[in-house]
């Protein structure tokens, strides 16, 4: 955003830089996660706005009951104007039950200075398909 005022012909210019981190993509799990396999819950992230940016983001899986089966967070930092990063979160181990029913996995972050928060959150359906090695 930029402000300009004018005042007795005298012109001050002022730019207001932010930050924009968005949820672009949750990577991992995929749509079908076997039991007893280890995944590493990763996202891609971008800062789409004018200004280099800090954000914490949270990761979560739950089940077709919506009960938390995983959690975890994590600080990015310094995250410059216009880039894209892709973050792994601790890694989980798929566990048994309620086989070929729809789990969610949720991503959302938090910047301080955020300007747009609608894209600072995503879900994504995944499957447990009940066989694994």
């Amino acid at each position: 955003m930029k402000t300009v005022l004018v005042l007795a012909g005298l012109s001050l210019s002022t730019a207001f830089a932010a930050v924009d981190v968005s949820v672009d993509t949750i990577l991992v799990p995929g749509y079908d996660v076997a039991i007893y396999r280890w995944v590493t819950p990763t996202v891609e992230f971008s800062n789409l706005g004018t200004d280099t940016g800090d954000f914490r983001s949270w990761m979560s899986l739950r089940d077709p009951n919506d009960s938390l089966y995983y959690s975890d967070s994590l600080q990015v930092q310094h995250m410059a104007p216009g880039a894209d990063t892709t973050v792994q979160f601790v890694h989980w181990r798929v566990v048994p039950g309620l086989w070929w029913e729809q789990w969610t996995a949720s991503c959302s972050t938090y910047a301080v200075s955020d300007s747009n928060p609608v894209n600072d959150t995503m879900t994504k359906p995944f499957r447990n398909i009940g066989r694994g090695g």
